[in-house]
């Protein structure tokens, strides 16, 4: 499989902000078999105060979710956070024609679920890993 580390490869930490609960799961499955290490967030308040403690290397966040914070809010708070400032943070919504205000707010990559599921592993292939302190 193309997604899969190598041996010895730091585990690539991957936060998934998404409040659809079936989408969440199979994604992390996906994930999971991959050989990458996932935590999922339900709301966006929750993946902020996630990503904080979890320092992912790359974040995957649904546009569109419930409560007060939306995907945009999300990116914009970690693009701001100079802990989180290095980690990959990818759009995975199915709402079209955002993708300006979606790199605006702090998105490096914007993608279609579930259209673009082969680019999204791509990316996270290709993540770099981020220091990790001792």
């Amino acid at each position: 499989m193309w997604g899969r580390q190598m041996p010895g490869e730091a585990q690539l930490r991957i936060l998934l902000v998404e409040d659809d609960a079936d989408t969440a799961d199979a994604l992390r499955q996906l994930l999971r078999g991959q050989g990458y290490l996932v935590e999922i967030a339900a709301s966006g308040l929750e993946g902020i105060a996630l990503a904080r403690r979890f320092a992912p290397d790359v974040v995957i966040c649904d546009l569109n979710l419930a409560g007060s914070v939306d995907g945009l809010a999300v990116a914009a708070a970690l693009r701001s956070d100079a802990t989180l400032k290095g980690a990959r943070r990818i759009a995975f919504t199915a709402h079209p024609g955002l993708d300006r205000v979606a790199r605006h707010a702090g998105f490096d990559e914007y993608l279609m679920k579930p259209r673009d599921l082969r680019r999204l592993l791509t990316l996270i292939r290709d993540a770099p890993r981020l220091p990790r302190g001792s």
